[in-house]
């Protein structure tokens, strides 16, 4: 079993990397967004392994952090879900964006990922979501579309004070993903308005 290689990158391909190891060179599939995949050639590269044995094959598969390995042997533990399609997802998120996705079992946004259809995201979620849980998020305090104003409004009523723009919008910024209401200032430039319009 090899647990990473450490080593110079040689070349790319589509989807992998050679690294070469003391003059051997490894082919190391990789997620496209990837540091491995995304460094000059002649870099020195770390990525930690995977290895798919088949019949007729022996892959390996590598990623930068450890925490991505991790959510990849996860993902091929879901029926229909194999390394190919594991390493599609992989290279469609982020690792955070991959836990998110999944802990507040935002399918559709899984269907970003090459072949992977409305079904088989659906599974991933159904069998994974509790092995993604994110410490201090509660998927209910997510906010969708039709929820932010109403929501704002509540906190602009007499009994709430400013700060509960201030609170809002720090704990729910790691909590947007998918079709979910994306943040990115949109709940402090809301908290503004409504301040203004009260004063």
């Amino acid at each position: 079993m090899i647990g990473f290689l450490r080593g110079e990158l040689a070349e790319k391909g589509d989807g992998y990397v050679i690294i070469d190891v003391g003059g051997v060179g490894f082919q190391v599939f990789v997620p496209a967004n990837s540091r491995a995949y995304l460094a000059s050639d002649g870099s020195e590269i770390t990525v930690h392994t995977a290895m798919m044995v088949r019949e007729d094959d022996i892959s390996l598969y590598g990623f930068s952090r450890k925490g991505e390995l991790e959510a990849f042997r996860k993902l091929i533990t879901v029926s229909g879900v194999g390394a190919k399609a594991g390493l599609a997802i992989m290279s469609a998120f982020t690792l955070e964006e991959l836990e998110q996705a999944i802990a507040f079992e935002d399918s559709k946004s899984l269907t970003r990922a090459n072949g992977i259809g409305k079904k088989t995201a659906e599974r991933i979620v159904l069998e994974l979501k509790d092995k993604f849980r994110l410490d201090g998020a509660e998927p209910d305090l997510l906010l969708k579309d039709g929820d932010m104003l109403g929501t704002l409004q509540l906190l602009h009523t007499p009994g709430h004070d400013t700060d509960s723009c201030s609170f809002l919008e720090t704990e729910t910024r790691t909590l947007i993903t998918g079709d979910s209401l994306q943040l990115n200032g949109t709940v402090s430039q809301g908290c503004a308005l409504l301040m203004d319009a009260g004063r």
